[in-house]
C-alpha cells in the first residue's frame, strides 16, 4: 500500500496501520500465522535506521554519495526523513501490533502471545508519543537534525532505535519459547543479533 505520510501526525497514521489490519483481518479472516511478518518489520526498521545514518553522513559531509541511498535520491532525503517517522507509526500499527494474533499458528505458546500482548499495549502509546515528538522536530527543524541525523542524538534515531528495541524484545520472547511451527526465519534473525 503506497501511501503520503507527509499529512499524518504519527498517532494518525499508527491508528490508520492498526484499523486497516482489522479491517483485512475482517474482510480475509484471522491471521493464520505473523513470525514472518515480525522479522520482515525488524528488517525494515534495520533498513530505515541504515539509511537514516547514511543520511547524515551525506548531509555532513562524511560520505560523498550521490545516488548511494536505497530509497531515496540525494535531494529526496529530507522528504524521507520527514516521513520516516509516521511511516514507522503506522507499520508499528499495521506490520507489528496488529499481527499478533496471529501468533498461534506459528506455534507460540498462548502465555507468551499474552505477555506480548501486555507488553505491547502498555509500550505502544508512549513510543506513538515519542514518533510524534521525533516527527515535528524532523518537519520544523530538518536543517538541524538533518546534520546529527544517525548519531543517536536525534528524536528520529532514538524513537526508531526503541521501535527496534520493542520488536527484538517480542521476537526474543518469540524465539525463548520454541514455537512448533515458525513461519519466518528465525535462525537468520538470531544470526543477525549475535553479529
Amino acid at each position: 500500500m503506497k501511501m503520503d505520510y507527509s499529512h499524518l501526525n504519527c498517532q494518525g497514521a499508527y491508528e490508520y496501520g492498526l484499523n486497516y489490519r482489522k479491517l483485512q483481518i475482517q474482510e480475509c479472516g484471522p491471521i493464520q500465522f505473523s513470525l514472518y511478518k515480525l522479522i520482515e518489520c525488524h528488517y525494515d526498521l534495520k533498513e530505515r535506521q541504515r539509511e537514516l545514518r547514511k543520511i547524515g553522513d551525506y548531509k555532513r559531509g562524511d560520505i560523498s554519495l550521490r545516488y548511494g541511498f536505497i530509497h531515496c535520491t540525494s535531494s529526496d532525503t529530507a522528504i524521507y526523513a520527514k516521513a520516516a517517522a509516521s511511516h514507522t507509526a503506522y507499520e508499528l500499527g499495521h506490520d507489528f501490533e496488529g499481527i499478533l494474533s496471529g501468533l498461534i499458528g506459528d506455534g507460540v505458546p498462548i502465555p507468551v502471545i499474552e505477555e506480548i500482548n501486555k507488553m505491547v499495549t502498555k509500550t505502544m502509546p508512549g513510543l506513538i508519543k515519542h514518533a510524534e515528538e521525533a516527527r515535528i522536530e524532523t518537519k520544523y527543524h530538518w536543517k538541524a537534525v538533518s546534520l546529527r541525523l544517525g548519531t543517536g542524538k536525534r528524536e528520529l534515531d532514538v524513537f526508531i532505535a526503541d521501535s527496534i528495541s520493542l520488536l527484538e524484545s517480542v521476537l526474543d520472547l518469540i524465539v525463548a519459547s520454541n514455537p512448533t511451527m515458525p513461519s519466518g526465519y528465525i535462525k537468520g534473525y538470531i544470526e543477525e543479533k549475535l553479529r
